[in-house]
């Protein structure tokens, strides 16, 4: 018995753990905003190397940050209950996010013997979105009941590009041009802690209380995909003379684009053995010692927990995609 005491104590030493582990904020705060603000620099030039060869270059960076905010907004949701519509939803929103974001570029170009150009092209995007939302009114499935809902969120999208392509003239008969590029871009989009806090109190008392027969328990979202693509692409056009002197043009080209995505999402939900007691401020609700394991004798037997982190099913997938086309065509 005494060996069981102690692994189930181990157990459930090591899922409080994981439950103190998470930061344990779940409600927005209040404070005020800094002006919004950006800034951008670019530099660029283009000069000789030698009588037949010309380098030109671009370069530029940008930085923006932006503070957006309402109070007092009205959020309904109705549903359909036998061909009439009932409410269902009822809440006063505000909702307030901060969104920032960089970015650069560079731009290289060689031009030789006037007939010849490769270029060099590079950019970076990476933007951010913070954003908390607060709902106070009423829930149908709580009647009576004040609902309060929150959410945190942030969001982070991240895309860089390199481009190298050339274009060239060759002299023949008729002077054929030659248009090629071979690209590589990766994007990701991280969502690390996305939070769903939802309770109901009591209008007179205050107390509060998680109806999970109702709405969704308290649940933490960490999500990221990442996407590589590779794009390679070749044109070709040859002019020539029609029978009646004209000019025209013959054109063909190919492409090549291989895209390969990867998607993880974790998703954990907080459970209570004591039916979410402790709400009477949502902040501190996972506390730390919320997660101490409460030993026997009680009536669950073994060790039971006032708040406990658990893993929901997850949605993970991989894919791979890969086009191949051509064309070719005239121009009579």
């Amino acid at each position: 018995a005494t060996g069981r005491d102690a692994a189930a104590l181990a157990a459930g030493e090591e899922l409080a753990a994981l439950g103190r582990a998470f930061f344990p904020k779940l409600t927005p705060d209040r404070r005020k905003a800094p002006v919004n603000h950006n800034f951008s620099a670019s530099i660029g030039d283009s000069t000789n190397i030698t009588d037949n060869v010309v380098f030109g270059y671009l370069a530029g960076i940008s930085y923006d940050r932006d503070f957006k905010n309402y109070d007092n907004g009205i959020r309904r949701q109705f549903r359909n209950n036998a061909g009439t519509l009932q409410p269902d939803l009822n809440v006063i929103e505000a909702k307030s996010s901060e969104e920032v974001s960089w970015g650069s570029l560079v731009n290289m170009g060689l031009k030789f013997y006037e007939r010849h150009e490769i270029t060099f092209n590079f950019l970076y995007n990476r933007n951010s979105e913070d954003t908390a939302i607060t709902q106070l009114g009423s829930l149908d499935n709580v009647a009576g009941r004040v609902f309060e809902n929150y959410a945190l969120a942030f969001i982070e999208r991240e895309i860089q590009s390199f481009q190298l392509a050339g274009k060239h003239e060759l002299p023949w008969k008729y002077e054929a041009q030659t248009d090629w590029s071979v690209s590589f871009a990766t994007t990701t989009q991280n969502e690390p802690d996305r939070r769903f806090f939802a309770l109901d109190r009591n209008p007179v008392t205050g107390d509060a209380s998680i109806d999970l027969s109702s709405y969704t328990a308290p649940t933490r979202f960490f999500r990221e995909l990442n996407e590589n693509n590779l794009n390679v692409k070749l044109d070709q056009t040859i002019p020539f003379e029609q029978w009646s002197g004209l000019d025209s043009e013959l054109k063909f080209g190919l492409n090549r684009s291989l895209s390969k995505r990867d998607y993880t999402e974790r998703r954990f939900t907080y459970g209570s053995n004591n039916d979410f007691a402790h709400l009477d401020d949502p902040d501190l609700f996972i506390i730390d010692p919320a997660f101490d394991p409460q030993p026997p004798p009680n009536r669950f037997g073994g060790f039971r927990y006032n708040v406990y982190a658990f893993e929901e099913p997850f949605n993970n997938y991989e894919g791979e995609l890969t086009v191949d086309a051509g064309y070719g065509m005239f121009d009579l």
